[in-house]
């Protein structure tokens, strides 16, 4: 069984997409949570539904992913995150699979241990796994 955790969306101006989307989901802005993450570029907003999260991401530098990936595909749907217990078991058996992973073990970003499997192995999807 899987569990949604967040989908993160490329943009390229937070302000108006965090209206868009607190407008579009019926989401008080003043619940919307923006984090400034220096190390990698990004401001990300995170708008909180009952059972998932949407983390709106806009890059702070010209050199970072979402940078990088706005300017290649433009805005839009950068990659779906599942919650997962047992990472480290889950990229295993993964890999063991034939998936392709970018994360070939757990690591900690912002407090949180997360992993991502390559899109070439998911139809073109980047997917994200953060431990539960």
């Amino acid at each position: 069984m899987f569990e949604l955790d967040h989908i993160g969306i490329a943009v390229d101006d937070l302000e108006k997409a965090v209206m868009r989307y607190c407008l579009l989901l019926d989401v008080d802005p003043a619940t919307v949570e923006i984090e400034e993450i220096p190390v990698e570029g990004l401001r990300i907003a995170s708008l909180k539904g009952k059972d998932a999260r949407i983390e709106l991401m806009t890059p702070t530098t010209n050199t970072s992913t979402i940078a990088k990936f706005i300017a290649k595909r433009g805005c839009g749907l950068h990659h779906v995150c599942f919650a997962a217990d047992e990472l480290g078991k889950r990229l295993t058996l993964l890999a063991d699979a034939g998936f392709k992973l970018i994360d070939e073990a757990p690591r900690d970003v912002r407090g949180e241990t997360i992993a991502f499997v390559h899109p070439s192995s998911t139809f073109g999807v980047l997917t994200e796994f953060r431990e539960i």
